[in-house]
């Protein structure tokens, strides 16, 4: 644009204002107080390097778990013309069923029974058996398969043999029971698969995981008759749990061969421990590593155990009967925690037919070794509880592994006279039930294992160290936190002869603790917390911090559990009671940063060291406060949240929009809020959040309710892809995005005329580009469009990896301060800098009048 060298004192003096780059974004600020680089808004864009604005990467669709409801018993009746009774009960051959009505069916609605055949109706009220006796389920949708006679169909049920009670047929109607929306959803890793990430969908009715490098799904079913209605999941002890709220929870083992399926968890009246009580032989220990076989007891690793009869440190002589009843060495009141769990196992058979043995020695002196010889590998390892059978008297039995000479050869002790006899039958060899676990030094006296192997110890699991314990109490969700597993305690848990009753206790800021590794046992005197009693304060969330240490969000305060590796000597402490956490899903962890959405806004607290938690003093979201504003609160509890990539994803709901419409990302390398997304289409929600997948495929996924899996800046080109109903196919719509820059003002507040800008602008590589220019101005207001991009490059769109510098004039118009604004209509252009020029106005020093 034109200069001149020199100005008169009269002259309007043309002044320039750039920003050669941006770094976030502020609408707390009126846009003339913001400072170079940060812009007013940023929808549907990116801040990355070089501090250039770029339209986000699209949303990708991925997959879609569930399909829509197919046809049966249900609520939605597709036509209701009632058919004829039918006459008799029908007969069956084969699975083919053939019903006689009381009068001709046919015509039917005027088509003739011919065009019938392959049509859809529905049998109600009917029950029948199978070849064996057992009941079969009839009542559903079934094609026809033929129509004998005018009073006649046939169809075919499976599996079916007789019916023994008829009910009516009906016109085809929707299985409500079958309808799915994702009800929650975690990224799920396969315990013997590393190299695979998958995103687990929560339905309604059954459960389905994504693998997220080929985007294939498998199917998890519920047991009969439950559905997991607000269900929410957790992955931990190898499992996966559906939490479903005053309902058992489910639980699945992580298998996806065969036919994966959750069970519910076990529930009803808790039974305490039993002794476990060992046989001489059926116990040994050998370098420090204690082998129990015993078909008592149900034990789970990491379990503490106790010995009842070893040794009594309250007796000084080792002479006396009571000083160590077991014989085993190991002292009363220490810890023991099972190392391995064993079940009972296959059978290997045994091909030694002529016993070898040999004497023991060193420990083992005046023992006998007896070293047998399977017929293909045995996968045994010292220390293995075995149990031998139909070789001979003197060595069939429980036994325990030696010594593994080869991956065929193993070997057992045996304290009395084995017999060279050949077997009796067929010998076998397998994993006898029992249990491992490691012996301290301060547990045992030092016996050898000679000795222990004639020892009759008796153990118990330990006892709660309070007043009993309980089943998992059916929470609404849960936490992984130092091997244990924590939940509210909302809800007692009983059983008659009628089931499990399920009581709720009307308390709500309460925790439980489950035992270490035992996702079943919940001690309800020493593990159980309750934080802000008789305060209308409820727990909203957890968070396991690192040191021991569970951070509990309530509605309206913010605790601290530790120490809870010892539930008796865990405490709780209170952080602050000036605010509390809206949303459970909102709480991430960001190196020593708690970060969460409260009636604040999104606000954060950090540790200042291992042990002082502290919240900030000002909310992280402060800098967006017109956004935070427009969060609707009634629901904003839906919000959910994750961190990726350096930057913090949040999901809320603004306006009027019930669910999560808006997605808000916080940038940390830039210290600053980064965009405002959405997608262009009002069925849409980000009803989850997840970060999953491996390599590549590495990022934030989206599931929402009604439709599927979905990449978050996933996809290429300018459309985000996306489906928004069960079993539909997906849409596409283009990214709606803009950049609107703070108000330049010349650094006065003085009126100007403004003249000219520059702006340098960027296509993504293979990829064109076009937008929308325009200008705001304050007093005096207006809007003025400046033209597209292309209009500036002789009517075409900016060319794909090319860079610009577009040039043109504002048209002098009068006012205070400007703003500009960049919509992309086409592409991902990339937004570097930008500079105005214009002219302060009214220069002449006289006053005016």
């Amino acid at each position: 644009m034109a200069r001149y060298d020199t100005y008169g004192q009269q002259d309007d003096r043309i002044i320039e204002e750039l920003d050669t780059g941006f770094v976030g974004f502020n609408n707390r600020l009126r846009p003339d107080q913001l400072p170079t680089g940060v812009l007013t808004e940023s929808n549907n864009g990116r801040l990355g390097i070089n501090g250039e604005w770029q339209t986000r990467k699209p949303l990708l669709f991925l997959a879609t778990p569930f399909q829509p409801a197919p046809l049966k018993v249900g609520a939605v009746r597709l036509h209701d013309d009632a058919w004829p009774g039918i006459s008799g009960t029908p007969s069956v051959s084969s699975g083919t069923v053939t019903i006689t009505f009381s009068s001709d069916a046919f015509p039917y609605k005027t088509v003739a029974k011919e065009d019938w055949v392959g049509q859809v109706v529905n049998l109600t009220g009917f029950s029948g058996n199978d070849g064996s006796g057992q009941s079969v389920t009839i009542d559903g949708n079934y094609a026809i398969v033929t129509a004998p006679a005018n009073n006649q169909i046939t169809l075919v049920v499976t599996n079916l043999s007789t019916i023994t009670g008829v009910g009516t047929v009906r016109g085809p109607h929707l299985d409500d029971t079958a309808i799915n929306e994702i009800e929650d959803s975690i990224e799920y890793s396969d315990p013997n698969n590393n190299s695979e990430s998958y995103a687990l969908c929560i339905g309604t009715n059954k459960a389905s995981v994504v693998k997220l490098s080929d985007n294939s799904v498998t199917d998890i079913a519920y047991p009969s008759g439950l559905d997991a209605v607000g269900g929410q999941a957790l992955q931990a002890f190898n499992k996966v749990f559906i939490f479903r709220d005053g309902k058992v929870a489910l639980e699945w083992n992580g298998v996806l061969t065969g036919t994966p399926a959750f069970t519910r968890v076990a529930n009803g009246s808790f039974t305490e421990p039993v002794d476990i009580i060992v046989a001489a032989g059926s116990f040994q220990i050998v370098n420090q590593l204690a082998t129990v076989v015993s078909d008592t007891g149900s034990l789970n690793q990491g379990t503490s155990v106790f010995i009842k009869n070893g040794v009594n440190k309250d007796i000084a002589d080792p002479d006396e009967t009571e000083y160590d009843v077991s014989g085993s060495g190991l002292i009363q009141n220490v810890e023991f925690l099972v190392k391995e769990v064993f079940a009972n196992g296959a059978t290997k058979s045994i091909s030694t037919t002529s016993l070898s043995t040999t004497a023991g020695i060193e420990e083992f002196t005046g023992y006998n070794k007896a070293i047998l010889t399977t017929g293909s590998a045995h996968g045994l390892k010292v220390g293995d509880p075995i149990t031998i059978a139909n070789y001979h008297s003197s060595i069939d039995g429980n036994r325990i592994i030696a010594e593994v000479p080869s991956t065929t050869t193993f070997a057992v002790y045996i304290s009395g006279t084995l017999s060279s006899q050949g077997p009796s039958g067929s010998p076998t060899v397998a994993i006898k039930k029992g249990f491992t676990f490691s012996v301290p030094t301060e547990g045992t006296t030092g016996s050898t294992s000679k000795d222990t192997l004639t020892s009759t110890p008796i153990f118990v699991e330990q006892a709660s160290e309070g007043a009993g314990y309980t089943h998992m109490p059916a929470p609404p969700f849960g936490a992984y936190h130092q091997k244990r597993i924590v939940v509210p305690y909302r809800y007692e848990m009983s059983e008659d002869t009628s089931g499990t009753t399920i009581t709720d206790r009307n308390i709500h800021d309460e925790l439980i603790f489950s035992q270490i590794l035992d996702d079943s046992t919940y001690d309800y005197m020493y593990g159980q917390f309750r934080l802000n009693a008789g305060t209308s304060d409820f727990v909203v969330g957890l968070h396991s911090f690192s040191e021991d240490k569970l951070v509990v969000f309530n509605r309206n305060s913010i605790h601290l559990i530790s120490n809870s590796l010892k539930l008796k000597e865990a405490k709780s402490t209170l952080i602050t009671d000036e605010v509390g956490c809206l949303a459970r899903k909102s709480i991430v962890q960001v190196a020593n940063n708690l970060i969460f959405l409260s009636d604040n806004g999104v606000y954060g607290v950090d540790f200042q060291d291992l042990y002082n938690l502290r919240g900030r003093d000002l909310p992280l979201s402060a800098t967006i406060q017109a956004t935070i504003e427009d969060i609707n609160k009634d629901y904003a509890e839906n919000a959910v949240a994750v961190y990726f990539d350096n930057r913090y994803f949040i999901a809320v709901p603004t306006g009027s929009s019930t669910t999560n419409n808006t997605l808000l990302i916080y940038n940390f390398i830039n210290k600053a809020w980064e965009s405002v997304d959405s997608i262009n289409d009002s069925a849409w929600d980000f009803t989850n959040l997840i970060v999953a997948g491996k390599g590549s495929n590495r990022g934030v996924y989206a599931i929402n309710r009604n439709g599927g899996v979905h990449k978050v800046e996933g996809g290429t080109g300018g459309n985000d892809v996306f489906i928004t109903q069960v079993g539909s196919t997906s849409g596409s719509q283009a990214v709606v995005s803009s950049a609107t820059t703070r108000m330049y003002t010349l650094k006065s507040i003085d009126r100007k005329k403004w003249n000219n800008f520059e702006l340098h602008i960027e296509s993504e590589p293979g990829l064109a580009s076009n937008g929308n220019l325009s200008v705001e101005t304050e007093n005096v207001d207006s809007n003025v469009s400046l033209g597209t991009l292309a209009s500036f490059n002789g009517g075409n769109q900016l060319t794909a990896g090319e860079d610009y510098s577009i040039r043109g004039r504002i048209g002098n118009n009068r006012a205070y301060g400007l703003q500009f604004t960049l919509d992309t209509t086409f592409g991902r252009p990339k937004f570097r800098s930008l500079k105005v020029a214009g002219a302060t106005t009214f220069r002449n020093p006289a006053t005016a009048e």
